[in-house]
């Protein structure tokens, strides 16, 4: 799925005639290419992991290194054992500080599993692009769509410039195309099993029971 930021660029400039770049600068070009990666959040997104944390028995609260999106946070907690790659954990809560996510165990949770990594799975955006030469973990068909119809709109403002007669009728098509392509491309969806709470602290975590941290 990987696409050349030059393909998309090159695909652009055939599909609105504009073979020497003369209708938009290169600048302009990149921009609505980044407009389209923006564009695919959140349908289109990564799945990553924070390792950055040990679990203690005695200690509740814990701040990752990795910065999840505002609005998802993150989705879901598990250690790795050796006998099971994977066990989810129930006994954690998120809380969100401006910026800053906490995540909170409770005290059977950090009992049972100290010393073990603390795994958070989490979404984030496909990255954006600097150069020509950077790569777009996106499908073609969405990214020059969508890029396309950011290009129709940019003409449209420029009415003393040229008509825009074509570009008005041409930004629908492409949206419906860019949408089209977007819904078939979904992925990255994680089950969110981390609750985000408003408040929390140690006495909190301390007097939850077995009833949500049962691993």
């Amino acid at each position: 799925m990987s696409v050349l930021t030059s393909a998309i660029i090159t695909h652009l400039k055939s599909m609105l005639d504009d073979p020497n770049g003369s209708k938009w600068t290169a600048a302009q070009y990149l921009a609505v290419v980044n407009g389209a990666i923006e564009g695919g959040w959140p349908t289109i997104k990564n799945t990553q992991v924070d390792s950055s944390k040990t679990i203690a028995s005695t200690t509740f609260e814990y701040t990752p290194t990795a910065t999840p999106p505002l609005e998802t946070g993150f989705a879901n907690a598990y250690v790795t054992l050796t006998s099971n790659p994977k066990v989810m954990l129930r006994g954690v809560k998120q809380r969100l500080s401006t910026t800053t996510w906490t995540i909170y165990l409770s005290a059977q949770t950090a009992l049972n599993w100290s010393g073990e990594t603390l795994h958070l799975e989490y979404n984030s955006r496909v990255a954006q692009v600097t150069a020509t030469t950077d790569t777009i973990e996106m499908p073609f068909d969405y990214l020059w769509n969508a890029a396309a119809a950011q290009l129709c709109a940019l003409a449209m403002t420029r009415s003393s410039q040229r008509n825009t007669d074509p570009y008005e009728r041409l930004v629908v098509v492409y949206r419906q195309d860019a949408a089209r392509a977007l819904k078939a491309a979904r992925r990255g969806d994680l089950v969110q099993t981390i609750k985000t709470v408003a408040e929390f602290g140690v006495r909190q975590a301390a007097g939850e029971l077995d009833w949500f941290t049962t691993p």
